[in-house]
């Protein structure tokens, strides 16, 4: 994304600036998920209330803040999410790093260059990240965890690395960073596009979101290490950016590379020698690139195939049950006949309901090949049509960010902030925690009830400046969501050939497919008069200090049950809450 946010903007520190301000508007928004991700789902026990974390991320609190109509918001997102929540986009640049490793004399453009095997490389690494994410959970967590350290290692070489090569080697820093524009960009509709780039190398934020019932401990460590990896990157995203800039000369947008850290590399291995061979250099730098991408990919396929799994439970979709249900993985299938990576203390019979907490590795298989499928579906679709690799990455990079961060993000924070008002309306202004630092529970006879949602007086977690962080992520997004149909005055050759305005209404139009299933759902449910009924049955454990988690949740669903108002005389009606609170800590229903 550096290329694109400096081709757009003509001007290297105004490239810089953008990157900043990207960040500290994705800052915005994981503060505002972190104040409902630690307050949102709350289960009700003899009137005390308890805050338990569930995996799903902006699905719960899209689900908790637009209550009504009823499934509408779990069919936006999960329309949304199964669609756009993959990295087919990045499958494909590792597919372009891996033919630029094989043949690194042969560019896009060039007769040589081999598309299908681009294609191969990117279904072969979603399929191989698949396999490893219902192989092992443990030893696939431990993967991601030494991906991440790696790539934020490279992060900081590169930085240090650019800087120290430009102050060295001549007066790069100083030269390239000026603040002239030295292009035909910087127009509105330029800008508001770069902003959009700027933001996305930040938008990994919301991963662990999307697991947070697997953290442990989370109300003492979640939000201040998701903010101490923001502040990080943060500060070495667009340091990184300098260093780029520090080596790599630009003087319109003609010199802009198509890949700045090949170009960034490149320039270092040669060394000012134009004329040496640094084929190896390119074949390693393209590997240890791909590398990158594999482990986010990794990461990816972990958190949104537990996404996907959330979204099966509403029954919204054909096979819901099936993906909603998690089953032993490949490893744990492996230890029952006497073969293992290592020596595991589950236990290694099948998952029995009267002892549900007492289970093997439990991996979502079903909700993994639901992955797979659309994201191999998105690879084929983009990068066969003749168009370059490059081009497809752009495009369904652009795709995900935009419904997913833009779209269902401005929902989110919109959301928040509409919580916030409706509690100043009331009289509820905030101000300090209502529960201790623990996050222990709080007796609901100790709140004083003063009509509408309260949000301010059941949150358990208060962000930075409160009101702040959430309604500037909601003004940023909005005018993102709107200024992003500006016509940009720098266009690519090889993007003139789809309209600019395309990719953004298809992350419209993606939203009106989820609004299309949700009528057709709800008005199959009024004629047949039934509904598929899900009942959750969560197992929570309580600790000494009045923290919960849940330890395993037990889902069913019971297709035919009757809509209220259409009992038949001599049947019993199920009662389910429409707002999807509990009733009880051992019984969770909600009707679907």
């Amino acid at each position: 994304m550096p290329s694109n946010v400096l081709y757009l903007t003509g001007s290297p520190s105004v490239s810089v600036i953008l990157w900043i301000f990207g960040g500290l508007v994705i800052l915005c928004i994981a503060l505002s998920w972190l104040e409902l991700g630690l307050s949102v789902p709350n289960f009700t026990s003899r009137g005390t209330s308890y805050w338990t974390p569930r995996s799903g991320g902006d699905k719960n609190y899209l689900e908790y803040i637009y209550q009504r109509p009823r499934l509408f918001m779990s069919c936006l997102f999960g329309i949304t999410f199964i669609l756009f929540g993959n990295l087919a986009g990045n499958a494909i640049q590792f597919g372009v790093y891996m033919q630029h490793a094989i043949s690194p004399q042969c560019a896009e453009d060039d007769a040589c260059f081999n598309k299908g095997a681009v294609i191969g490389w990117a279904v072969g690494i979603l399929t191989l990240c698949s396999f490893l994410n219902v192989a092992t959970r443990k030893l696939f967590i431990w993967f991601n965890i030494g991906f991440a350290a790696a790539k934020f290692l490279l992060v900081v070489v590169v930085a240090l690395l650019g800087i120290g090569y430009g102050t060295a080697h001549g007066n790069g820093c100083r030269t390239n960073l000026a603040w002239s524009n030295r292009g035909p960009g910087s127009d509105f509709g330029d800008i508001a596009l770069a902003m959009f780039y700027g933001m996305y190398s930040y938008t990994g934020f919301e991963q662990p979101f999307y697991v947070l019932a697997e953290v442990d401990r989370p109300r003492e460590v979640f939000a201040k290490n998701v903010l101490l990896a923001l502040g990080a990157v943060i500060f070495f995203f667009p340091l990184t950016n300098v260093g780029y800039f520090c080596v790599v000369p630009y003087s319109g947008p003609d010199s802009v590379p198509t890949n700045m850290a090949l170009e960034f590399f490149d320039i270092i291995a040669r060394n000012g020698d134009q004329t040496a061979d640094t084929s190896a250099s390119q074949r390693f730098v393209s590997v240890l690139l791909a590398f990158v991408i594999f482990g986010t990919i990794m990461a990816q396929t972990f958190t949104g195939s537990r996404v996907k799994q959330e979204i099966g439970k509403e029954a919204v979709i054909p096979f819901a049950l099936a993906i909603a249900t998690g089953t032993d993985s490949l490893h744990a299938r492996w230890e029952r006949h006497g073969w293992r990576l290592w020596r595991s203390s589950t236990p290694t019979r099948s998952i029995d309901r009267r002892h549900i907490e007492d289970h093997p590795e439990q991996v979502p298989m079903a909700a993994t090949l639901l992955h797979l499928i659309f994201a191999v579906l998105l690879v084929i679709l983009a990068g066969v049509p003749p168009t370059k690799p490059s081009h497809a990455y752009r495009v369904l990079t652009f795709l995900r960010i935009f419904s997913i961060i833009v779209v269902l993000g401005l929902l989110t924070v919109a959301g928040l902030a509409y919580l916030k008002i409706d509690s100043w309306r009331h009289g509820i202004w905030g101000g300090s925690r209502p529960v201790d630092a623990t996050g222990g529970a709080r007796p609901l006879a100790e709140q004083p009830e003063r009509g509408g949602r309260e949000w301010l007086r059941i949150r358990r977690w208060v962000p930075w400046l409160d009101w702040f962080p959430t309604f500037m992520a909601s003004a940023v997004l909005l005018f993102l969501s709107v200024a992003i149909f500006a016509p940009p005055s720098q266009i690519r050759e090889d993007e003139r050939a789809v309209p600019y305005w395309v990719n953004p209404l298809v992350g419209w139009l993606v939203l009106l497919v989820g609004v299309l299933w949700w009528a057709v759902l709800r008005i199959w449910q009024g004629m047949t008069g039934t509904r598929t009924e899900v009942v959750r049955k969560p197992t929570i454990a309580i600790v000494d200090d009045g923290r919960a988690a849940i330890t395993a949740e037990y889902i069913e669903h019971i297709p035919g049950a009757r809509l209220p108002g259409r009992t038949p005389p001599g049947e019993t009606p199920v009662e389910t809450p429409e707002d999807g609170t509990a009733v009880e800590m051992d019984s969770y229903n909600e009707g679907a």
